[in-house]
């Protein structure tokens, strides 16, 4: 197997099982995103090496917010989703995000 993914199974197996591992990593950056408090967030939203979407355009010291990693955690989560339609955890967690 020279790409590095799977058991030589084929191109197709070895991209659904890189699906399935990039879906995870999505996953889990969705939950440490979603656990995150104001004041982290802001923090991570302010940092110079920050991977969020939107900052730190958006985010303001004085006016610590969840929204930024809130949005990212769900946009996140819905890449693993699209990447894995069979991961259970990314569709339990967007529930969760979306409140349902």
């Amino acid at each position: 197997n020279r790409g590095g993914w799977g058991g030589g199974g084929g191109i197709k197996d070895d991209a659904v099982v890189r699906d399935a591992a990039l879906a995870t990593l999505y996953v889990g950056y969705a939950r440490v995103l979603w656990g995150l408090n104001s004041e982290l967030c802001t923090e991570l939203a302010l940092s110079p090496y920050t991977l969020l979407i939107g900052a730190p355009e958006n985010a303001r010291r004085d006016a610590p917010s969840r929204k930024l990693c809130v949005e990212n955690a769900e946009n996140s989560v819905r890449n693993a989703a699209s990447l894995d339609a069979t991961n259970g955890d990314a569709e339990e967690l967007l529930k969760e995000i979306l409140g349902g």
